[in-house]
């Protein structure tokens, strides 16, 4: 893949974070869909523990557990919440991390000897918490996390939980853990390749190689969706074919490998003067197709003729200049069109007149 390509990938790589996560959370979608169902169960489970540890106040943590319940639930309904901000949902994670950890702290603390049966318990959310946020940087699952750990050693020095026993705690809890740790980076890490594949993949389906433009396909995708707008009252859309002049000459001249550079030389002065609502894809070839939505005929005319000029002035310079120009076939989409393929029939033909005409000019079609 060329540099233009591969700089296009880079910046949706780079730029998309919140892309993504929200890959993610749709890669794990049905994971999420039933976890809130197995937190549940789990937290019911464990009350049962609650019962066999000492039933006398059984009844007592149940309400503490329901608790847990909801803030479980309320926690997977921010998933739903439409934000790009993973400030947001980092911080509702450790929020919510933090209530869920200080509230199975106040069962053990309901229970006879809760602390000295309880240590093992603290493993099931330093192991499964990381897992219930797959969507969230390694970076704040791995600070949320250190924090979480620390957090029943801070309560023990103020609030004296009688019966955590610290060095069994950390004994037992750091091990864990870090291997937690480690394994969510591995998975991170995964994640990211397949990412990173699944986007090559749409940018490998949607745009040419070459150029980094829209391909033929994705071209016409868009402009089937453009050409729908035209039914609006003034709405215009204007579309351009062009392509450049004598390039079988540059290539058979200087060879296929400068005819690529001669291609990618013009599209990058087209991409520096179109506007970002405007759309450029290449058709096949040496020819390309310019979609200008809102558009007039008269200043669709305008903009392309800045185009050509540019275009014109600025040769490709490589052991020897070389002097690059290009024709141009415009219309403007109508009513009577049934299709974009139509105007683009209207377009080609103006082309093909502008080239019996001497090249390097653009030609309105009828």
């Amino acid at each position: 893949m060329n540099n233009n390509f591969l700089r296009l990938l880079l910046n949706i790589y780079t730029v998309q974070k919140d892309e993504y996560r929200r890959w993610k959370i749709d890669r794990y979608a049905d994971f999420y869909r039933v976890l809130p169902i197995g937190g549940i169960i789990l937290v019911f489970s464990l009350w049962g523990w609650d019962w066999v540890i000492d039933s006398a106040s059984a009844m007592d943590t149940l309400k503490i557990r329901l608790l847990m319940c909801l803030v479980f639930l309320l926690s997977f309904a921010v998933l739903f919440v439409k934000t790009t901000r993973t400030h947001f949902y980092s911080a509702v994670f450790f929020v919510v991390s933090l209530v869920e950890l200080h509230l199975f702290i106040l069962v053990l603390r309901s229970l006879r000897d809760g602390f000295i049966h309880g240590i093992p318990g603290f493993l099931y959310w330093y192991i499964f918490s990381p897992l219930a946020c797959l969507f969230l940087p390694l970076g704040v699952v791995v600070v949320t996390m250190l924090i979480l750990v620390l957090y029943p050693v801070i309560l023990s020095y103020f609030m004296h939980l009688q019966g955590l026993d610290l060095p069994i705690y950390n004994t037992i809890i750091w091990p864990a853990v870090i291997t937690t740790m480690f394994l969510s980076y591995v998975l991170d890490k995964l994640n990211q390749k397949l990412f990173l594949t699944s986007t090559e993949n749409a940018m490998l389906r949607d745009y040419d190689t070459l150029t980094g433009v829209f391909n033929r396909r994705k071209l016409f995708d868009i402009a089937n969706v453009l050409v729908g707008n035209c039914s609006v009252p003034d709405e215009k859309t204007s579309v351009a074919i062009f392509d450049i002049d004598d390039f079988k000459v540059i290539n058979d001249r200087y060879g296929h490998l400068v005819g690529d550079r001669a291609i990618r030389h013009i599209i990058d002065i087209i991409r520096s003067l179109l506007r970002k609502t405007d759309v450029l894809g290449r058709f096949g070839g040496d020819e390309f197709i310019m979609i200008l939505p809102g558009s007039s005929l008269r200043e669709a005319l305008n903009a392309i003729e800045r185009i050509r000029n540019s275009i014109e002035s600025t040769p490709l310079l490589l052991d020897e200049s070389i002097k690059i120009t290009i024709s141009v076939g415009l219309t403007e989409y109508c009513d009577r069109d049934h299709t974009f393929d139509d105007a683009i029939v209207r377009a080609d033909t103006a082309l093909y007149k502008a080239k019996k005409l001497g090249k390097n000019k653009i030609i309105l079609s009828d």
